[in-house]
């Protein structure tokens, strides 16, 4: 039996974070929440260019390469439980924001293990960010594991 599109791209916290910090809650796929709001994305954040036609993730990485983060929180993940991932455009300030909405919208993140963080397929468990401290210090521990392991 095929899942509707919704179900396999919705999550528990399915979010996009603005360039500015804002945080926009939705209930389907980032690509309608785009499509939804066309009218804010242009007049607020000057944001244009992309249509219905527009395959989904050329519309989410559309918004990714102009500072936005993807966030979403899946049910199902078959080794660790509800994964959050991020998918952003890497820079020194964007661990900073993710750790923003970590700790706002995925407390249980800090506070258990077991949880696996994903930005942009690079993946660390939430107990790496109690020892590490931040989770730019946590993903630059995993690359320098996965040197070291070769």
């Amino acid at each position: 039996m095929r899942k509707d599109r919704a179900e396999l791209q919705g999550g528990l916290g399915t979010l996009w974070v603005s360039p500015d910090g804002e945080i926009h809650d939705m209930d389907g796929t980032h690509n309608a929440w785009m499509l939804d709001n066309r009218e804010l994305l242009l007049d607020k954040y000057g944001v244009q260019h992309f249509e219905e036609g527009l395959e989904g993730y050329k519309m989410v990485n559309l918004l990714i390469g102009l500072g936005w983060i993807r966030v979403a929180q899946k049910m199902g993940h078959p080794r660790k439980r509800s994964p959050v991932h991020f998918e952003l455009k890497v820079d020194p300030g964007m661990y900073g924001r993710c750790e923003d909405v970590l700790v706002e919208r995925f407390p249980q993140v800090w506070s258990q293990g077991g949880t696996a963080i994903v930005v942009n397929d690079e993946e660390v468990d939430s107990s790496d960010l109690r020892r590490s401290g931040s989770l730019r210090e946590a993903f630059e521990a995993e690359a320098r594991h996965r040197r070291m392991t070769r």
